[in-house]
């Protein structure tokens, strides 16, 4: 969805390992991709190849302003300590048009299905996270922070008011993760 060209500049935000970078080098090879997380420990297990590692709080970034084509973050919006704050910042690195790719988890909405969902999250998601890998407590964040979080909604009109047209939405896992292409307003 990000659609990167070649010689293009994009930040993966709250990196991780680079699954993202990887993504985006696999879908363009000349992509120039700096990733950035605030979890440095994390950050240097993504290979250097994918590209340029940097400390980096989405907050405050070490960015100047106008200088990326793009961004992508997966599953980070929702754990910042302030989401608008957050997004205007990311909008602020953006050139005039540059565009983000955002994937996320997003509270459930007041359906049968997000009811099911609700309860998936509850009960099951920290269960099975916990015994699956032994940090239960890791698990129980992930239920908290999506049903603390906003609603489809509600990260709509955050994501407008923040400077970004919203592009596309896909819903991928019936609905369960959200990716949102936005377009920074010029």
């Amino acid at each position: 969805m990000a659609a990167p060209r070649p010689g293009e500049r994009f930040m993966d935000l709250a990196a991780g390992t680079g699954a993202f970078s990887k993504a985006l080098r696999e879908t363009e090879p000349e992509v120039r991709i700096i990733a950035g997380d605030f979890c440095i420990p994390i950050l240097m297990r993504m290979p250097a190849a994918l590209g340029r590692r940097i400390g980096a709080d989405a907050l405050n970034l070490p960015v100047r302003t106008g200088v990326l084509d793009g961004w992508v973050i997966a599953f980070g919006v929702r754990n910042f300590s302030d989401p608008s704050r957050g997004l205007r910042e990311m909008n602020r690195v953006l050139k005039p048009g540059g565009r983000g790719l955002i994937l996320e988890f997003l509270r459930p909405e007041d359906s049968v299905f997000g009811w099911m969902y609700r309860q998936y999250l509850s009960r099951w998601v920290p269960l099975l996270g916990g015994i699956l890998t032994g940090s239960f407590s890791a698990y129980r964040h992930l239920t908290t922070s999506i049903q603390g979080f906003l609603t489809r909604p509600a990260f709509r009109n955050l994501l407008e008011t923040t400077g970004y047209r919203i592009e596309s939405i896909r819903e991928l896992t019936f609905g369960a993760a959200t990716a949102i292409l936005v377009r920074k307003n010029t």
